[in-house]
């Protein structure tokens, strides 16, 4: 199979999980041929089948009896501690960010409900004022025609005033003035 051109992620899967930055010495070293494109990005030439068989090509070593499992087995649990202790701390704050939104959403009801009431009384309100305009509407009205009658009555001319009576029959014949 001819060579085929890769990334260099893509070249250490084949030559067995080797890190970019290995193939990349690799290929400055002489032992692939490489380019790079105008963005920068590295591209090497690799034979697939050549790949599978090459001596350099190193598979994982399994532990042994004489390269103890415990330290291993301690780093991975010392990693795992570290990334409870990490998550334990991201939840409890995500907790009392919880708790904060929980308190802020009971304020928010109360203030919603109170904006309700006050609403109310706005239109309550509102109501009472156009009530007592209309009154006062008619009241004026009433006012004016009473202020009509009065203009009226003043431009009325006056009445004569009655006459003066004079002694009545009978009062001459007992000889005493009405009004005494």
């Amino acid at each position: 199979m001819a060579e085929q051109r890769m990334s260099l992620e893509d070249a250490g899967r084949v030559l067995g999980g080797l890190h970019p930055n290995t193939i990349r010495s690799r290929a400055r070293n002489g032992k692939y041929r490489y380019e790079t494109d105008n963005s920068g990005k590295w591209w090497v030439f690799i034979d697939p089948d050549k790949a599978a068989n090459d001596p350099a090509r190193k598979p994982p070593k399994p532990p042994t009896m004489e390269a103890p499992l415990e330290p291993i087995i301690l780093s991975g649990f010392k990693t795992l501690e570290v990334t409870i202790q990490a998550l334990n701390q991201e939840l409890e704050a995500t907790r009392e960010e919880r708790d904060g939104l929980r308190v802020r959403a009971a304020v928010a009801d109360r203030l919603e409900a109170e904006t309700a009431g006050l609403r109310a009384q706005l239109d309550y309100t509102r109501e009472t004022v156009a009530d007592l305009r209309a009154r006062l509407d008619l009241e004026a009205g009433e006012r004016r025609a009473v202020q009509e009658r009065l203009e009226a009555i003043r431009e009325m001319p006056a009445a004569p005033a009655p006459a003066a009576r004079g002694r009545g029959w009978w009062s001459k014949l007992w000889g005493r003035a009405a009004n005494d």
